[in-house]
C-alpha cells in the first residue's frame, strides 16, 4: 500500500481541516448490520485536493456524509480543526459545518429546487446564516454568479429553465456563497454531456486554486479524480485498499482493485 497521503498519523493532526480517525459505519439491515465503512482515517489540510474513487458501494459517499455531520460513525472520530464533530449538540455542529464545509451534489436537476431563481438559490445560504443585509446579499449573488462564469443577468432566471452545465456552475456559487474552507463534491460531472464536464473541471480547478480551497472529491471517475486531486483514496467495500500521492497512484498501483479501475478508465482530455 502506498502510503504517500496525508492521512496518516505522521501527519500533524492540529494543521488539518478534517481529521478522520478510525471510523466504522454500520448499517442496521435485516439479520443483523451492513459495515459501510471499516477503519477509515483520512486527513485533509488547508488548500488540499483529496480524491476518493471506488465503485458504487465502496463506502466513499458514506465517508463524506459521516465528515460533513450528516452520519454519526458507529466507532471512531471525525475532527474539524481539533474539534470532534459528533461530541458537539446538533446546532453547534450545523453552525461550524454549514459556513465551512460546502457540498456540490451529482444531480444539480435533483438537489436545487426547480421552482426558484438562480439568485434565489445562491442567496439562501447567506439568508439563513445571516450573513449580509438584504443589499449586500442582492450584490453577492451577481460576483458569485459572475465568479463561476455566469452571467449576473442568471439571477432572475428559473433554475429549470437552466443547462446541465449552468445548474452545476450554479451548485458552485452556491457552495461558494459562505466562503467555506472545504468543498466536497460528490461525483460533480457524472450527470453533465461529456462536452460540458471539462469546462466544469477546468472551473473547480481555477477557482479552488483562486481561493485556496480544500476539496475532498468522492467519485467512481478515476480520470476526473486524477485532473483535480493531489493525493488519492482507493475504497472497496468500505475498505481503503490503496492510498497516496496522485501521479505515484496512476503511474504505479499495487492493489488489485485499483490496477482495475484504471484499466478501465478511457482517457479524458481536458484543455489548460
Amino acid at each position: 500500500m502506498h502510503d504517500a497521503s496525508p492521512d496518516t498519523s505522521r501527519t500533524d493532526p492540529a494543521a488539518a481541516l478534517f481529521d478522520v480517525r478510525n471510523v466504522t459505519v454500520d448499517y442496521a439491515s435485516r439479520g443483523g448490520y451492513t459495515r459501510a465503512l471499516r477503519d477509515v482515517s483520512l486527513q485533509i489540510r488547508p488548500g488540499q485536493a483529496i480524491g476518493v474513487i471506488g465503485e458504487s458501494g465502496s463506502g466513499k459517499t458514506t465517508l463524506s456524509r459521516s465528515m460533513l455531520g450528516l452520519i454519526e460513525p458507529t466507532r471512531g472520530h471525525v475532527l474539524y480543526r481539533g474539534r470532534d464533530v459528533y461530541a458537539m449538540g446538533s446546532i453547534s455542529r450545523f453552525r461550524v459545518l454549514s459556513r465551512e464545509a460546502a457540498m456540490v451534489f451529482q444531480d444539480p436537476r435533483s438537489s436545487l429546487n426547480p421552482r426558484l431563481s438562480a439568485g434565489a438559490v445562491v442567496r439562501d445560504p447567506l439568508t439563513v446564516l445571516g450573513i449580509g443585509t438584504r443589499q449586500q446579499r442582492k450584490a453577492k449573488v451577481g460576483e458569485l454568479l459572475e465568479s463561476v462564469g455566469l452571467a449576473a443577468e442568471l439571477a432572475t432566471r428559473p433554475v429549470r429553465a437552466l443547462s446541465g452545465g449552468q445548474l452545476q456552475r450554479l451548485a458552485l456559487a452556491r457552495a461558494l456563497a459562505v466562503e467555506p474552507s472545504i468543498i466536497v463534491a460528490d461525483e460533480p460531472t457524472s450527470a453533465l454531456d461529456v462536452s460540458v464536464q471539462a469546462q466544469v473541471l477546468n472551473l473547480f480547478q481555477q477557482i479552488r486554486a483562486r481561493r485556496h480551497l480544500a476539496l475532498l472529491l468522492v467519485s467512481h471517475d478515476v480520470r476526473v479524480v486524477r485532473f483535480l486531486a493531489d493525493h488519492v483514496l482507493v475504497m472497496c467495500d468500505g475498505d481503503v485498499v490503496e492510498r497516496g500521492a496522485t501521479e505515484q497512484i496512476y503511474r504505479d498501483p499495487h492493489h488489485d482493485y485499483t490496477k482495475a479501475l484504471l484499466a478501465a478508465a478511457p482517457r479524458l482530455r481536458v484543455q489548460a
